[in-house]
């Protein structure tokens, strides 16, 4: 499989990366067209968000699973109500708690794999938390974290990627500055003047463990008036000025440069692996995937955490929301890309 990947790879053609990208997305727009006039094909590669997806948190469980603690560290059993038990491994707790990922899960991402299928983590969460539970998860080809700042293939960064970020966040672990890393307040870029403004201005950026995108909690009413929707009203028209964007990630605001992104990160992956984004799927859960779900050939949805998500699934034929819910749920959703695939051979 790593030759393969390799192989595909070293067909990518030299140019300038942005100008490549905007003509990879156009074809992917062509793409999309086709798709749309019939069924999508086989996929070659999955995506797979995490917290929500693959991952589940105890207060995502309330109303239909209580977590009983496993008979060693690390291990905890899911109760359903309908009766069932559902073997877990969780994970280090985070800002979120404690995440539940079936056993079951680990074994047909395994068995996608052994079929030829390249499985890519893509995930919002900050660095701190990604890489504490890197060694828990399923295990990947690639890896994208920060929700696209970062990209890890076989284990090491993306430097070509990381270096389209120094203008944002001056200093990078991925291109060799050491770590720790400067506080958000000390650090130069475009990102890091955005957030020593907002904390300035009240609104209480948090930048734990992040290195190219901070987080923001915004309520719908707050006392201050810093809700969301003054920020949607006034702070967003100043951010884009700085050519930053955000997304909606469990409730939180993340804000990052206009580069990242899923979907931007994903194009910059399918195009040095000559990839089309209609030979894909994507597990996924929430608003922040939606760019990168649209893309895709499939989507495959273990539950929907965000109104937006439920309204295009709604109208979208391709993608499949999981009748079970919790690690149940991704079970269903993965045991569905597995089902397209050919049938393995001995």
């Amino acid at each position: 499989l790593k030759i393969s990947v390799l192989s595909r790879m070293a067909r990518w053609r030299r140019g300038t990366l942005f100008t490549s990208l905007v003509a990879f997305a156009f074809g992917c727009f062509l793409l999309r067209k086709v798709r749309d006039a019939g069924v999508a094909p086989v996929p070659k590669l999955v995506f797979s968000d995490i917290d929500g997806t693959l991952a589940h948190y105890e207060w995502q469980l309330n109303g239909f699973a209580t977590v009983l603690p496993g008979r060693h560290k690390g291990l905890a059993t899911l109760h359903y109500d309908t009766g069932e038990r559902v073997d877990c491994l969780a994970l280090p707790s985070s800002s979120s708690g404690h995440a539940y990922i079936s056993r079951w899960t680990y074994s047909i991402v395994e068995e996608l794999r052994a079929r030829g299928l390249l499985f890519v983590l893509i995930s919002g969460a900050r660095s701190t938390t990604y890489l504490s539970r890197r060694n828990l998860l399923p295990t990947a080809d690639l890896e994208v974290f920060e929700g696209g700042g970062r990209i890890w293939r076989s284990g090491r960064p993306d430097e070509e990627w990381a270096s389209l970020f120094r203008e944002f966040v001056g200093v990078s672990s991925d291109l060799g500055s050491p770590l720790p890393l400067p506080e958000p307040g000390n650090r130069p870029g475009l990102l890091w003047d955005a957030f020593r403004i907002m904390r300035d201005e009240g609104w209480h950026p948090d930048a734990r463990g992040y290195e190219t995108a901070f987080r923001l909690t915004i309520s719908l009413e707050s006392a201050d008036g810093r809700n969301l929707s003054f920020f949607e009203e006034h702070m967003l028209p100043r951010l884009a000025k700085q050519r930053l964007g955000s997304a909606i990630n469990l409730g939180k605001v993340d804000i990052f440069p206009v580069i990242s992104g899923k979907a931007n990160a994903a194009l910059h992956l399918l195009r040095r692996l000559d990839v089309p984004p209609e030979e894909t799927a994507m597990l996924f859960d929430d608003e922040n995937d939606l760019d990168l779900a649209k893309l895709c050939g499939r989507g495959f949805l273990p539950t929907v955490t965000h109104e937006q998500v439920r309204l295009h699934a709604l109208e979208a034929p391709n993608w499949k929301v999981s009748a079970s819910r919790g690690p149940l749920g991704t079970e269903e959703a993965l045991e569905g890309v597995l089902q397209l695939l050919p049938a393995a051979t001995i």
